[in-house]
């Protein structure tokens, strides 16, 4: 059961020759550039925000 779930995970992101260009740089901008933005993306509301709470501390 769980192997057919794999394969057919595998087969659903799996990039075949008919697939278009632009899926195939969509796919490698999200595994390479996408995966760099979250961490970035975190540390900036860390920074940026201030909690309402800690103002009474």
């Amino acid at each position: 059961m769980l192997e057919n779930i794999n394969y057919a995970l595998f087969a659903l992101l799996n990039a075949t020759p008919a697939s278009p260009q632009w899926a195939i740089e969509m796919a490698i901008f999200i595994a390479k550039d996408l995966i760099l933005i979250v961490p970035l993306l975190v540390v900036t509301l860390w920074l940026w925000g201030a909690c309402p709470a800690a103002d009474g501390v």
